[in-house]
């Protein structure tokens, strides 16, 4: 090096020093600031995970039968933790099979986020989409009805006439003659079939269940009450029963009767759909 690149060398290395401090400086502010951030990041989706969980913690409590909301009421779950949060889950029973579902996830430093999601649960019964109406369902002579139905009354078919699909009832069912029902039927009142008619299906009453003379219940029959057949009226099927089972001159149960009742087989809770889901952090 010679003499006079010294002095050039001291104001070079003084320069990179004061350039270093103007970027070092904010570099690391930002730096720690990312950190942070990553970390307030990491916390709310591990939050978000513990409150999902909680929802899928309060639907397999509907689908497996653990818990049972009645219509009007709520339910809250016992408190659980996961990832580090403590989860509070309550259901609440919105009536029509449509469940209101909420999931906070907390954690320690007081953080939260809350999951609101709506459920509608479809009945076993059902295979799919179903049909409600409300009151009285009629059908009149002769008519024919495609679809399943779930009605808030009572059921009543006239004579010859056809349900192609599977019927729920909240009040009574009644076939007139020679009427027909292809599916299963349930009903939490009494369930009647009159002369010559028949039901391909799976049949429930909350109450009795009534078959006039050659009328035919292609199923098992589970009865919380009696289970009555007159002159040659016809059940191939197994007949469960919380009362007596009734048999007039001819008629048939191909099955074993009377066997004791254990309530409605078809009334499980079928397919799970997610009306809305809204997330929240406070």
């Amino acid at each position: 090096m010679k003499k006079g690149e010294k002095g050039q060398a001291l104001v070079i290395v003084l320069a990179l020093v004061a350039f270093g401090g103007l970027v070092i400086t904010p570099f690391l502010g930002h730096a720690g600031s990312s950190l942070i951030g990553s970390r307030l990041y990491g916390e709310a989706l591990s939050e978000q995970y513990s409150a999902d969980a909680g929802v899928e913690y309060a639907i397999w409590n509907l689908q497996s039968g653990e818990s049972e909301v009645p219509e009007g009421e709520e339910l809250e779950l016992p408190q659980f933790a996961l990832n580090n949060k403590t989860v509070n889950v309550t259901i609440a029973n919105e009536g029509e099979w449509i469940y209101k579902v909420t999931s906070t996830a907390t954690s320690d430093d007081g953080s939260s986020t809350t999951i609101e999601a709506y459920i509608l649960l479809t009945i076993g019964l059902f295979d799919g989409d179903y049909t409600v109406f409300v009151g009285d369902f009629i059908l009149h002579h002769e008519e024919e009805y495609t679809g399943d139905i779930y009605v808030e009354g009572d059921v009543d078919i006239a004579e010859g006439t056809t349900i192609t699909g599977s019927v729920y009832a909240e009040g009574d069912i009644e076939l007139a003659r020679d009427a027909t029902i292809t599916g299963n039927v349930c009903a939490e009142g009494n369930i009647t079939l009159n002369e010559g008619t028949v039901i391909n299906g799976t049949v429930c009453a909350s109450e009795n269940v009534y078959l006039h003379s050659e009328a035919t219940i292609n199923g098992d029959v589970h009865a919380a009450g009696n289970v009555d057949l007159d002159a040659r009226a016809t059940i191939n099927g197994d007949v469960y029963v919380g009362g007596d089972v009734d048999l007039d001159h001819e008629s048939t149960i191909t099955g074993d009767y009377p066997l004791a009742y254990g309530g409605c087989p078809l009334l499980g809770i079928g397919d799970i759909i997610i009306q809305t889901w809204e997330i929240s952090r406070q």
